[in-house]
């Protein structure tokens, strides 16, 4: 389970690493910027020696006026454009040739500082705009796009805003630092989603961020690769309060019971399901399916009175019950809302199971009847599985 943080989380955990441990953020900044390139190297889009197609450093391709470019980054002001310009100078070092970054004009602090020492090895720093960076970006194997970070707070604007655009013209890889440019600090739903650049993948300094995983910034983040070993790990950075954590394969594995070997369905647990309405039957019987198919070993589907003849053969290794008579059987948990309606009946249903003491699933119209009810005692075991729709009216 990955802890997920807020632009404020991040600055506080910077902040208090740098004061705990003595470091400082230019040294920060060179270990964010050696795990990326060891990331890109394991990818196989770093190679050294030669450039694409066997071109050497001064290979010139027809219709551009300088070198043929390998990896082009595009830079804002801030810490990520510093990662980006750390990363080329290192990469340079190794070997690498064809090294590009097109900046603005007016660098500052950090970001400034490794723009001279990667000029100074080798890698060509072009000011935007520029004309030939078009026909650059066109023709990298790679492109960073390192303009904004986390701090982003309204929409991009010049000159920052042209050359995150350049990204656009990209036929070779697109790589976020950390996060693609654009990304806003605050995601609110129903407002227009801001310009953002479309990255094949994003190499994450650990901990990874919220922004990464709002629904309307997902998509552009392509791959996510956490980039860890920057900052130390939750339990030796007390500043790292995370309110969210990413669940990851091998975490919803863990919180399954391994079957054993003499194991039946009477020790598999027992599930209740209270689902389907007239219009919904089949987020019901899609429900029962597939709670047997995660391995409970009896799975009971209550249905209202009116619906329950409509399907009482609509399922063979479930059972299905009218609701007025109960499960009939010693339930272990119950999962309550696919297709269930939001009338009254409904709504009363949802309120007495919320009350109740068994281990609780709410999902789709349960969910949006949730603020009907009072607060769940703590220590309940609850689990809600809202669509972003559904998030954002429990929210």
């Amino acid at each position: 389970m990955r802890p997920l943080i807020t632009p404020e989380e991040a600055a506080a955990l910077d902040t208090d690493v740098q004061a705990r441990y003595g470091l400082s953020a230019d040294q920060l900044m060179e270990q964010a910027a050696a795990g990326m390139l060891r990331a890109l190297e394991d990818m196989g889009l770093v190679a050294y020696g030669t450039l694409p197609g066997g071109c050497s450093r001064q290979g010139k391709p027809d219709g551009l006026a300088i070198g043929h470019p390998a990896i082009v980054a595009l830079c804002g002001k801030g810490n990520n454009a510093g990662d980006a310009l750390a990363l080329l100078r290192m990469a340079a070092f190794r070997g690498a040739a064809g090294l590009y970054a097109i900046v603005p004009p007016d660098l500052e602090g950090a970001a400034s500082l490794r723009a001279l020492e990667a000029k100074a090895a080798g890698v060509i720093l072009l000011e935007h705009p520029h004309g030939d960076a078009k026909a650059l970006v066109h023709g990298a194997s790679l492109v960073l796009d390192a303009v904004t970070g986390t701090g982003l707070n309204g929409s991009l604007r010049e000159p920052l805003y042209g050359i995150a655009a350049l990204a656009a013209h990209a036929k070779g890889r697109v790589v976020a630092i950390d996060l693609p440019s654009g990304m806003q600090k605050r995601y609110e739903r129903g407002k227009p989603e801001p310009e953002l650049v479309e990255a094949e993948r994003s190499l994450c300094v650990a901990p990874l961020k919220t922004s990464l995983y709002y629904p309307g910034y997902r998509p552009s983040a392509g791959a996510i690769s956490a980039v860890d070993g920057v900052f130390p790990r939750p339990s030796a950075a007390p500043s790292m309060s995370a309110q969210a954590c990413l669940l990851e394969a091998a975490d919803l594995g863990a919180l399954l019971p391994r079957l054993g070997p003499d194991c039946h369905k009477g020790s598999r647990g027992a599930v209740g399901i209270h689902a389907g309405s007239v219009g919904g039957l089949g987020a019901a019987l899609i429900a029962a399916r597939s709670s047997s198919a995660a391995g409970a070993g009896s799975v009971t589907l209550m249905l209202s009175d009116e619906l329950y003849p409509l399907a009482a053969t609509a399922l063979s290794a479930q059972m299905i019950r009218p609701r007025s008579l109960g499960p009939g059987r010693r339930l272990d948990a119950l999962l309550a809302g696919p297709g269930l309606g939001r009338d009254e009946q409904a709504g009363a249903l949802v309120e007495e199971l919320w009350r109740g003491e068994l281990a609780l699933v709410l999902d789709a119209d349960a969910l949006r009847l949730l603020n009907r009810a009072e607060p769940r005692p703590l220590g309940a075991q609850l689990v809600l599985t809202p669509h972003p729709g559904e998030f954002a009216a429990l929210a």
